[in-house]
């Protein structure tokens, strides 16, 4: 039951990274918003299992 859990804790953690990159490259006009994206990108792993 306990890796049930962790295995939709990690689909979540997809999905809200997936929203949050769609969200960031839908306003592609800041510049801000871009570099945060890529560096976002780039710590990533640390962040989260990869499969």
């Amino acid at each position: 039951m306990i890796i049930f859990f962790q295995e939709i804790a990690r689909i979540s953690e997809k999905l809200s990274l997936i929203s949050f990159m769609s969200l960031l490259t839908r306003s592609q006009q800041d510049q801000r918003l871009r570099s945060a994206l890529s560096c976002f990108i780039l710590c990533s792993p640390l962040f989260f299992t990869p499969d």
